[in-house]
């Protein structure tokens, strides 16, 4: 029997998870602050672009945190249901 949920794909819905998403995303953004805070370049682009990455990394992080909360309250009306 397969697991649902792996690490990186739910086998149960064949979708890659929001959480690899968005764990991924993080650890692309802490490398990038990390380079950051060797080369000046990087920072300076980093800072022109600051707003787009937080936007991009909140409206990620409410979609997941969204899904979640959806699913949740699906499963409970499914167990009411069957009750």
């Amino acid at each position: 029997m397969k697991k649902e949920k792996g690490f990186i794909f739910n086998h149960k819905t064949i979708t890659i998870r929001g959480s690899f998403i968005n764990m991924l995303f993080t650890m692309v953004l802490m490398t990038l602050f990390i380079v950051a805070a060797f080369r000046k370049e990087v920072a300076d682009n980093l800072k022109m672009i600051a707003e787009l990455i937080i936007a991009i990394y909140a409206i990620s992080y409410g979609v997941w945190q969204g899904k979640k909360f959806l699913e949740g309250k699906e499963k409970k009306k499914e167990e009411e249901s069957k009750e």
